[in-house]
């Protein structure tokens, strides 16, 4: 059986994927080592993610530093906690991200569209009309004021 965390990576990654393939003027990268996506008109989402630690080596990071340098954009770095490839990162000028909080919610208390999570965060799905709203706060709270694509959270 699947840890809840090693499925919430999985269940993350396959977003990132999705939106990669599916969004307009967003693209991605699928290597052996690490998956890259890039939102040009928008701040997020800009990751390195699917990080594999068993082939982290300087061919890798070179890279890792090639494809940033291509796609023009500080990405975040998603990576399981090993702390060797982590200390090789950092000494390599990537910053680290050590835990994600508030990624999963159990769907067992889902109905009719508000789940209380172990948090007490009260999350509901919005229609279309509260988008922009929603976008901006987020675009406020978490990037700076850059701009967001709307097409990526519709």
């Amino acid at each position: 059986m699947n840890s809840p965390q090693t499925i919430v990576l999985h269940n993350l990654y396959s977003l990132y994927d999705n939106v990669g393939v599916n969004v307009e003027g967003v693209r991605n990268f699928s290597g052996e080592a690490f998956r890259m996506i890039n939102g040009n008109s928008s701040a997020w989402p800009n990751l390195i993610y699917a990080f594999n630690s068993n082939k982290l080596n300087e061919s890798v990071l070179d890279d890792l530093n090639d494809k940033i340098s291509e796609y023009s954009f500080e990405p975040v770095l998603i990576s399981e906690h090993n702390p060797e490839d982590l200390d090789i990162l950092k000494r390599n000028g990537f910053i680290l991200v050590d835990r994600w909080t508030g990624m999963s919610l159990s769907a067992i208390n889902y109905r009719g569209g508000i789940v209380n999570d172990e948090t007490d965060l009260e999350c509901c799905v919005i229609g279309n009309e509260e988008l922009p709203i929603w976008v901006d706060i987020v675009s406020t709270e978490l990037f700076g004021s850059k701009p967001l694509s709307f097409s990526i959270f519709s």
